[in-house]
This record gives C-alpha cells, sequence and structure tokens, in this order.
C-alpha cells in the first residue's frame, strides 16, 4: 500500500488500523517526505511505487491537489481518498464528483445498512463516540455505504464512507473530516475505527492477483477473550499459521482448504507467518502483526435497571415496604426515641438526687 498526505498530518492512524505494508509519504514544503527516514524522495520513485501498489491512499485531495497527485489518482486501480478542502472537485479519470463539506457535528448512527463489513462494525455505542465534521456528497456509481451519520443526532442520514466501482477499478472516498477523534480514545471508537479501516482495505484489495489476501487474519485486531482466526482458502492442500510472541513462538496451526484456525491468546500483540501448501511446495506466504486488545466489551459498565424494570421482571422495588431487603440501623425511628428517653431519665434522675 502506498499513502501519500498532502497535508501535514500524519497518517499513522490509518496505516495501523490496515495494518498492511505501507510505503508513507508527506508533502512537506513542496517536496515529499517519507515517513520511515524523513528524506526528501523523488516524485518519479513515488510514482513508480504507485503503480505498483495494491492500493493507493490520498490523504488532503482537494481542487487545488497540484498536477502529479492527479496523476496518482488517475492511474490507480484501487483508491481510498480522504478528502479536504472547500470546494467541489471531480476525481481525473474515475467520474466521481465530490460535494461542497457541509457543517455541524455528524455521529455515527448505529442503525447499520447493509455492507459486505456490517457484522465487524456492529455493537458500538453511539454515545462514545466523538463527532465528525464537514460531511460532503459523492455522485458516483455506488456499490454501499457501511455506516450512517446524522448532523446532531436529529434528521436524514448522510454517509460516513462510500465506496464503489468503476469498471473493474474500486474506489472508497471518506465523506466527513475527524475520523483520528475515534483512533485516540480507547474502547468503541478505536473498534470502529479499527474495523471500518481494515474492511474497507479489505474490499478495496479483493480480486487482487496476489495470493496474500486469501491468508490474511479474518480481523487483525480482537478483543480480549475473542480468538485470531484464519480460513484456508479453497485450492490448496493445507494452510499453516504460526503466532511468534515477543521472545518466543506461542502458536501452531494448520488447517485443510476451506477450514477455520482459531487461536485464543492473552492480550498482547503478535506477528503471524501463514503459508499455503499445494503438495510439497508453498503456493503463497503472507506475515504481519496481529493483537488482542484489552479492551472488551463486557468490561463496559451496564446501565442500572430502572424501578419499572425491576418490577416488571418480578423484583422488589427499592422503597417498597416488606421487600425483604435487610435496613440499616440508622433507617429506623426507634433507635432516636430510645437513645432521647434515656437522656430524659438520666437528667430526671440526677435532678432528684440534688446533683442538677
Amino acid at each position: 500500500m502506498v499513502a501519500v498526505s498532502l497535508k501535514k498530518f500524519l497518517i499513522a492512524n490509518l496505516e495501523r488500523a490496515t495494518d498492511a505494508p505501507t510505503s508513507a509519504y508527506l508533502w512537506l514544503a513542496d517536496s515529499l517526505v517519507s515517513l520511515e527516514d524523513y528524506r526528501s524522495v523523488p516524485l518519479t520513485s513515488i510514482q513508480a511505487r504507485a503503480r505498483q501498489a495494491p492500493l493507493l491512499v490520498v490523504h488532503g485531495y482537494s481542487s487545488v491537489a497540484p498536477a502529479w497527485a492527479q496523476e496518482l489518482v488517475r492511474g490507480a486501480t484501487r483508491l481510498l481518498l480522504l478528502p479536504a478542502g472547500s470546494r467541489p472537485f471531480e476525481l481525473p479519470g474515475w467520474d466521481v464528483r465530490v460535494g461542497v463539506p457541509a457543517s455541524g457535528e455528524w455521529y455515527a448512527s448505529a442503525e447499520l445498512p447493509l455492507s459486505p463489513i456490517a457484522l465487524q462494525l456492529g455493537g458500538f455505542v453511539e454515545d462514545q463516540l466523538s463527532p465528525l465534521l464537514r460531511t460532503r456528497d459523492i455522485d458516483g456509481e455506488r456499490a454501499w455505504e457501511p455506516l450512517m451519520l446524522r448532523r446532531q443526532r436529529r434528521g436524514e442520514p448522510a454517509p460516513a464512507v462510500v465506496a464503489g466501482r468503476a469498471g473493474g477499478r474500486r474506489w472508497v472516498i471518506a465523506t466527513a473530516e475527524g475520523y483520528w477523534r475515534w483512533a485516540f480514545r480507547r474502547g468503541a471508537g478505536r473498534q470502529l475505527y479499527r474495523a471500518l479501516w481494515t474492511g474497507v482495505a479489505g474490499w478495496l484489495m479483493e480480486g487482487r492477483s496476489s495470493g496474500e489476501a486469501g491468508l490474511q487474519p479474518l480481523r487483525r485486531v480482537v478483543e480480549r477473550g475473542e480468538a485470531l482466526r484464519w480460513r484456508a482458502p479453497g485450492g490448496i492442500d493445507s494452510l499453516t499459521v504460526e503466532l511468534d510472541g515477543a521472545e518466543a513462538p506461542l502458536w501452531r496451526g494448520v488447517a485443510g482448504p476451506g477450514d477455520t484456525l482459531a487461536a485464543h491468546l492473552e492480550p498482547g500483540t503478535y506477528r503471524f507467518r501463514a503459508r499455503a501448501h499445494r503438495g510439497e511446495t508453498v503456493a503463497a506466504s503472507a506475515e504481519g502483526p496481529a493483537e488482542v486488545e484489552e479492551y472488551s466489551r463486557e468490561l463496559l459498565p451496564r446501565p442500572a435497571a430502572s424501578l419499572d424494570e425491576l418490577v416488571a421482571g418480578g423484583g422488589p422495588a427499592p422503597d417498597q415496604p416488606g421487600a425483604g431487603r435487610p435496613r440499616h440501623l440508622a433507617t429506623l425511628g426507634w433507635p432516636y426515641l430510645l437513645l432521647i428517653a434515656l437522656f430524659c431519665a438520666e437528667w430526671a434522675v440526677r435532678r432528684y438526687i440534688g446533683l442538677r
């Protein structure tokens, strides 16, 4: 994957979400700088890498994008675009038009439309997500929309991401700005961020000639208690997956065609190596990072049951007399009456014997 940012904003969060081998460059002071060693890179070198890359990511593309950026976009076969600017523009060679950004705060809706990654996105809590900004209308041959937004949680929904096709090529455009807010917050925001972009990248790279796509884990990042899983592609004799920890190999599994491997591991970051075999030869291979997070939805606090829910469920109301719950001494009245009576009796006796 080749990622180019035309704005002074690092795209490390997007790289972590996709977990794909990435060459990333930043447009800085009228030159392209590699994010690996922060050295200037010739434009011809980046153009050559972009032509060979299975996926091109362009951040900050706008109506004033330089000519070299327009040529990169025109020549891509798989394109992920994060637009910027306040003017509409058309993607050269894609027959796609990006509209003017709309103002206001836009919140993700838990009502997910049908899409290839709907199962990966489900289960998040709307109130735990930061709003996105500046949504745009996308005019093109759409294929699906994985996530919807509502301005101030009201009104008509608008897509957060739009995916489409142009002939045999595929494109995805992020319609809003501010996705990094989800990535910077632990919990539901970070989970949704990773699930969204890994799903988008997976769909974009479907159908590539490289055999690596079928050897990737179904999800690179899973919650605590969930398993890292691989599904062996068809047309092979066996799939072998090995997982290494920080110091030593930890797990190894072998599956036949169409079978699924599942590795249940403690939270941590691991490195996997997958090999697809035909007979005695290795037909395809892949390796990369995989992670089991400390986070789990089961660890999130659950709202307390209301009085109506307790009564409807057969439980006693909290303030109902005779509910069977023990009452503390401080909540009763008779101990106070007893103390007052003892105090008055002591005062009367002391006065009777002349001590008052």
